[in-house]
């Protein structure tokens, strides 16, 4: 990523925009987020302008209603005639962006558009977004005032992955000045969200009232901070390479990590690991006081503890000197729940899902499979798993077989009818297993909630 310069193309120059997106790989489909404001409508109207890029990418356009202005109807209703006059075939996306009590109504429109977009793509189609030097420049001011690390710096790339695709930002070095110039010059008509001018807003407040006060003193300030993130993105980048490194072999199949191999890396390198590997997972990033209190109590513990951290979206555990990351996970109802047709798969209330597997030589017979539930464990269960001589508690068998605590809090057990069939990660009954020459039905469990 680099600033602009007097020898680089212009952002908005067709020729630029087309050697651009063939770089792209495995591209052909193009989809613009278009909200009908004037960014979005530059981009718009200078690809469909083009004959070149339409007879080279299919040219879509899609408007994401999110129904928190009382005109947001009449916004999608502009921008469909806007397609149809160039000639753009148009799509409108219904969301609901209503934010929940503490929630920001930013955060919420943005990361259910982003879905809602996301859905559209295959591994060939990219989502192109109408960002602009200013907004990135707005980016990184709002990421410093909340004391962000070189990720956070880094603000928006021009290309990163969007679902099966890709989110592109063409103009991400355009400056706001190039967009006005063009849109004037091609009698544009565009939308004026009243919240874009809302002082209630962090970055309104930052493009309103901080940043004409910089441009008074730093004319350039927009390419600076835009120079700012392409360093911090070489930075991140960096210290992605430096955790995969200290991470090789930390990882368990199960997705948990070590901890005494990363206890044995400096304080600020194992806070570098850890960040990678929540991200990796695709859980929310911890912030800096959080960390903080990972390393504390989770990390830095004595070995017989079995501490617990959470933050929005993410738990934290510590078992067997192993670091676990999960999602919260919703209980099992206390009802049983019917298996009606066991050769198919079951989906549970909580997200979880249920299958039985055919296997030589073990599992369930099929003979047993009749009035099948899966029940909540209630504690004082007796088991006798396949190949062991007797039935044992099922709490000691889970323990045997090192099933974190909290995994076996809401373990899904399988009665055929009043008997204790299978319990996952130990195994089904002797009584009601298959012979070695047989082919039986083995528990899968699924879990929906933690990645």
């Amino acid at each position: 990523m680099a600033s602009i310069n007097k020898n680089q193309p212009k952002p908005l120059d067709a020729d630029h925009i087309l050697s651009w997106l063939a770089a792209q790989p495995r591209l052909k489909r193009l989809l613009v987020a278009y909200s009908g404001g004037r960014d979005s409508h530059v981009l718009l109207h200078r690809l469909a302008s083009d004959p070149r890029i339409g007879q080279r990418y299919p040219l879509y356009a899609v408007h994401v209603h999110h129904g928190l202005q009382a005109q947001a109807s009449a916004w999608a209703e502009h921008c469909a005639q806007v397609c149809h006059t160039l000639g753009v075939k148009f799509g409108c996306l219904a969301v609901d962006a209503r934010p929940r009590a503490g929630e920001s109504v930013e955060a919420v429109a943005r990361t259910r558009r982003y879905q809602a977009l996301a859905g559209l793509l295959d591994t060939h189609s990219a989502v192109l977004t109408a960002h602009h030097q200013g907004d990135q420049a707005e980016t990184v001011l709002l990421a410093l005032l909340r004391g962000s690390g070189p990720r956070g710096l880094a603000a928006m790339p021009m290309r990163r992955a969007l679902g099966r695709g890709w989110l592109l930002r063409p103009l991400l070095y355009c400056h706001s000045s190039e967009l006005s110039q063009y849109a004037e010059q091609q009698g544009l008509v565009w939308i004026d969200d009243p919240s874009n001018t809302a002082m209630r807003h962090s970055r309104n407040v930052v493009r309103h009232q901080i940043m004409p006060q910089l441009h008074t003193h730093w004319p350039s300030v927009e390419n600076t901070l835009s120079r700012v993130a392409a360093h911090a993105a070489e930075a991140s980048g960096l210290l992605d390479e430096l955790a995969a490194a200290d991470g090789a072999g930390l990882e368990h199949p199960d997705h948990s990590l070590a901890l005494l191999p990363l206890q044995q890396l400096s304080p600020a390198r194992q806070r570098n690991v850890l960040r990678h590997w929540l991200q990796s997972r695709g859980l929310p990033t911890p912030s800096s006081q959080q960390l903080q209190q990972v390393m504390t109590a989770l990390v830095t513990a004595a070995a017989d503890r079995q501490p617990c951290v959470r933050w929005s979206g993410v738990i934290l555990r510590r078992y067997q000197q192993r670091l676990y990351a999960l999602s919260p996970a919703s209980p099992l109802p206390r009802e049983p729940i019917p298996w009606p047709d066991p050769y198919q798969p079951l989906e549970l209330p909580n997200g979880d899902c249920m299958q039985l597997i055919a296997q030589l030589g073990q599992g369930l017979h099929p003979q047993a499979l009749q009035n099948i539930q899966i029940r909540q464990r209630q504690g004082g269960e007796r088991f006798h798993p396949q190949g062991r001589p007797h039935s044992q508690s099922l709490k000691k068998l889970l323990q045997e077989a090192h099933i974190p605590p909290w995994e076996r809090q809401c373990l899904p057990l399988l009665y055929c009818g009043s008997h204790l069939a299978a319990v996952p990660g130990i195994g089904v009954a002797a009584e009601l297993a298959v012979n070695a020459q047989t082919t039986g039905w083995t528990l899968e469990w699924q879990r929906g909630q933690s990645p």
